[in-house]
């Protein structure tokens, strides 16, 4: 989050981090990088579609023997296309250019992880990322 709030869409934005205390204590097996850039696809995600500056929430907790990471704006939220193209079992032809969230999915998946994608309540885009504790 550091890295994001020094580039120039940070000035688009306001962040927020909530740290569940669990979470704060939980030790995760994950290329750092990898996980830097999934944060980083999300944050920019939300402030390059959205026409207004957003507010961003970065939330984690722990649920059981899974880490949760959260980020939700409460921007314009995800087109229909985009939710039906990430939630499809495959790519469809047609599928929107959404490169940086295939990313966000892939990283999640190398790591023995998942992502849901949907919206925010009540406006905005969620992205949860759901990653084994080590």
């Amino acid at each position: 989050m550091a890295q994001f709030c020094e580039s120039p869409l940070a000035e688009r934005c306001e962040i927020t981090l909530e740290q569940e205390e669990p979470a704060e204590q939980t030790v995760l097996s994950v290329d750092e990088a990898l996980l830097a850039r999934l944060l980083e696809n999300l944050m920019n995600n939300s402030v390059r579609h959205n026409p207004k500056p957003v507010n961003i929430t970065v939330h984690t907790r722990q649920v059981g023997e899974r880490f949760c990471l959260t980020v939700a704006d409460d921007g314009i939220g995800y087109p229909a296309a985009v939710l039906v193209a990430l939630n499809a079992a495959e790519p469809a032809e047609n599928a929107p250019h959404i490169l940086g969230l295939y990313v966000v999915q892939q990283i999640a998946a190398a790591h023995g992880g998942r992502t849901v994608f949907g919206q925010n309540t009540p406006c905005g885009a969620k992205a949860t990322v759901w990653l084994p504790v080590k």
